[in-house]
């Protein structure tokens, strides 16, 4: 508390974020970020801040942190991990064209396939994020219901735009 550092500011948030106190690990990790300003630490405490943020379904702060790490990083597959999850996590905040939260999912998938393609490494854990949210796409029936055709462009609540599926 007297002189506190990035890195101590980061420990203690791992302290907290395993004890799964993440409203406190949140604090600490932001704190890290504010401290760190420029160190090459940085982009790293970003995205515990963000996946801690996405935990607390704190969406718009999660996409924040990850859009600044993809100032730093273009290549972060992470980044683009933590934007999918943002978006799937806040799916409930949509309700599109009738077919409700659903139609989020696409545009999560989409950014699960960026990070996949930016990180063999984590191509996997993307791989999992894309087979579990494209069981959430509507289905065929659903679409022509709606009058959505599949291929199409969708623009959801957010504003961005995403190509129709069914799952």
């Amino acid at each position: 508390k007297a002189d506190p550092t990035h890195e101590s500011a980061y420990a203690v948030g791992m302290g907290y974020l395993k004890k799964e106190q993440y409203g406190k690990a949140l604090s600490y990790f932001e704190q890290a970020v504010e401290l760190c300003a420029d160190c090459p630490d940085l982009e790293k405490y970003l995205l515990r801040a963000g996946q801690v943020a996405s935990v607390l379904k704190q969406t718009s702060k999660a996409r924040s942190y990850a859009n600044k790490v993809l100032k730093i990083n273009p290549q972060s597959g992470d980044a683009y991990l933590l934007i999918g999850d943002a978006i799937a996590t806040g799916a409930k905040q949509c309700k599109d064209a009738g077919i409700g939260e659903r139609a989020v999912y696409w545009l999560a998938v989409d950014y699960y396939y960026k990070a996949k393609n930016m990180d063999s490494g984590i191509a996997s854990k993307a791989q999992k994020k894309i087979n579990s949210y494209s069981g959430q796409f509507p289905t065929k029936e659903d679409l022509f219901t709606f009058g959505i055709a599949e291929g199409s462009t969708f623009t959801i609540c957010t504003g961005e735009s995403t190509k129709v599926r069914a799952r």
